[in-house]
């Protein structure tokens, strides 16, 4: 064994230490029979090549620690791209989510996009921009689906492929090591002028009936989600937890800071005639009532998805408005 193969089975070793520290003795041991059996294999297939060939086999001890070596680079890849992009992700170019404050020369609109999971010291930056908002004359409006029958929730479950319930949200924010938004923290500050301006769940069902009403969606079992969820926290340990926090965080910070791949997202995840209905026309509701209110000072939380076409449909519907300036708060730190 030369001093180069020596390095390649010392750094192979600390890779099966730390399997061990981070998953245990049983994933470490898993690791280490299945370098074993594919570098196996690999012998086998090159000894029958080279036999083939009419060449002499190569020794299995070599080209074993040729075939650690070569693991080594290939993993050293993979784990050093991954980690470098949850690193520029979370640590350096960590998302923001906007807080535009739009006017039309009468009104003034201030919107502060939400994310349903984020840092409970983001809420309680929303929840202060609310209030100080508030001592200066603005109202709130507000997103909140609200609950419907027990006959449309299931045909909304059904609609999107996922099973909504009160526990999805929290369940999730755990595989991020995150909060889930919470309303309540925003209501009654300073004053009492909090309007709902969403759509019920059975409001939602009937436009989508009334719109579409020969669409079957593709038949597909509804997803369990936060069983699914629940199996998936159960089944790590506290070390592996943190290391899929830290991954999900940066899937999340990336998809913040895209607008396209937020909708791509939305174009393969589901049911689009219902994302239709979910998006648009609740957006419609919106922009009517911030059209027709007579207060002069509002501020909005609505998800960030939804500013886009808000603003669009706003200056479509009187040119003056313009947006004044954006404040950025980090919704994952």
């Amino acid at each position: 064994m030369n001093s180069l193969q020596h390095i390649w089975f010392v750094l192979i070793l600390l890779i099966v230490a730390l399997l061990t520290y981070v998953s245990g003795a049983v994933w470490a041991l898993s690791f280490c029979l299945s370098l074993w059996l594919y570098a196996s294999w690999a012998y086998l297939i090159v000894t029958l090549w080279r036999k083939f060939r009419m060449k002499n086999p190569p020794v299995f001890s070599s080209f074993f620690l040729n075939f650690l070596s070569s693991v080594w680079i290939m993993l050293s890849l993979i784990f050093g791209l991954i980690a470098s992009y949850a690193y520029y992700q979370n640590d350096i170019a960590p998302a923001t989510m906007p807080r535009y404050t739009l006017t039309n020369g009468e009104k003034i609109l201030v919107f502060q996009g939400m994310s349903h999971i984020g840092t409970e010291n983001f809420y309680k930056q929303v929840a202060d921009t609310i209030s100080k908002h508030k001592k200066e004359g603005f109202v709130l409006f507000y997103e909140w689906v609200r609950p419907g029958s027990e006959e449309n929730t299931t045909r909304f479950n059904e609609l999107l492929w996922v099973q909504f319930d009160a526990d999805l949200y929290e369940n999730f924010s755990k595989l991020y090591g995150l909060t889930h938004q919470d309303n309540t923290l925003f209501l009654w500050l300073e004053n009492d002028k909090d309007y709902n301006i969403d759509l019920s769940l059975d409001t939602i069902v009937e436009i989508y009936n009334q719109r579409f009403p020969d669409a079957t969606p593709p038949q597909r079992e509804v997803l369990q989600a936060s069983q699914e969820i629940t199996k998936v926290l159960t089944s790590l340990n506290d070390r592996q937890l943190a290391i899929l926090v830290y991954l999900n965080q940066a899937i999340v910070s990336t998809i913040i800071k895209s607008e396209w791949l937020r909708e791509s997202l939305l174009e393969v995840s589901g049911n689009a005639n219902v994302f239709e209905v979910i998006l648009e026309d609740r957006n419609m509701f919106l922009v009517d009532a911030i059209e027709q209110s007579d207060e002069e000072k509002i501020i909005v939380i609505y998800g960030l998805m939804h500013f886009r076409w808000v603003y669009e449909e706003l200056k479509r519907r009187d040119p003056k408005w313009t947006i004044q300036k954006t404040d950025y708060l980090s919704p994952l730190h």
